[in-house]
């Protein structure tokens, strides 16, 4: 079985989403585990995953027709571009490794554009493997144009909402490489680990909600990656906690960091 849920169903009616002469509509109106549960409540399956303690969505490798993976359709556009979005899509692989000395072989694309379902306003979604090759990104800082000022503020808001925390909170803990663009064209970056992890290396078991404040460690890429990870050097205030793992991307970056934390909402 494969962990799955659902973000686009064919449409009969015109949409941005287009590929294979088919139209497609979104469905997944924002990531949020409410909105996961909402979608995925019709299709596929469930699996209690003994890992984690929960139920998770599911699809049998049966009923898999294709794997798209990031890295090759990257390679693909390098050879071929259709539209703009795909030219871009090579040109800001191009324009990281530039700036960064990164190997374009450590990146790939993902989203609508791997599907080859993307339209003329959608995003870049690059994706960067490796530690060495996620830090280097980060470290290297780089300056690229940001959306339109009212954009940013109107995704501050839609994502705190999502968190559950205040719009002021969330700015801070954004990373510089946030709601970026290129040729007018919205950018975002996700890090994923090259190694291999066995099912079952990491088991989780729910207790109850506590209280911390704490000193992490950080720099380790392994804050980058998803689940986002990183030890804890020293309890102030709190139960003996080891390491922080982290299951909401949008706090990656503040694990990357590290230093003080006291309970998310809070940071």
């Amino acid at each position: 079985m494969i962990v799955a849920y659902l973000k686009y169903v064919p449409s009969r009616r015109s949409t941005p989403w287009r590929g294979r002469g088919t139209y497609y509509e979104r469905v997944l109106r924002e990531y949020s585990v409410e909105e996961v549960l909402r979608v995925s409540s019709g299709v596929g399956a469930w699996f209690h995953d003994p890992t984690l303690g929960v139920s998770i969505p599911v699809v049998k490798v049966s009923e898999v027709l294709e794997w798209l993976k990031p890295e090759e359709r990257l390679r693909e556009l390098r050879k071929h571009v259709k539209d703009f979005v795909e030219l871009v899509s090579v040109e800001v692989s191009d324009f990281v490794s530039d700036v960064t000395g990164l190997s374009v072989n450590c990146m790939g694309i993902t989203g609508s554009v791997l599907a080859g379902i993307h339209g003329p306003h959608s995003d870049v979604d690059l994706v960067i493997y490796g530690c060495r090759e996620a830090l280097e990104f980060v470290q290297a800082s780089i300056e690229m144009s940001k959306l339109p000022a009212g954009k940013v503020a109107s995704k501050i808001l839609e994502n705190s909402r999502i968190l559950g925390i205040e719009p002021e909170t969330y700015a801070k803990i954004i990373p510089p490489y946030k709601f970026t663009c290129f040729k007018g064209v919205p950018i975002t970056f996700t890090f994923v680990d090259r190694r291999a992890y066995r099912y079952g290396d990491l088991v989780l078991r729910p207790l109850k909600p506590v209280s911390l404040i704490a000193e992490i460690t950080g720099g380790d890429c392994k804050s980058l990656f998803y689940p986002s990870r990183t030890q804890v050097v020293r309890v102030l205030e709190g139960p003996a906690v080891k390491e922080v793992i982290s299951y909401e991307a949008e706090y990656n970056y503040l694990l990357y960091k590290g230093g003080t934390i006291k309970d998310f909402r809070n940071a």
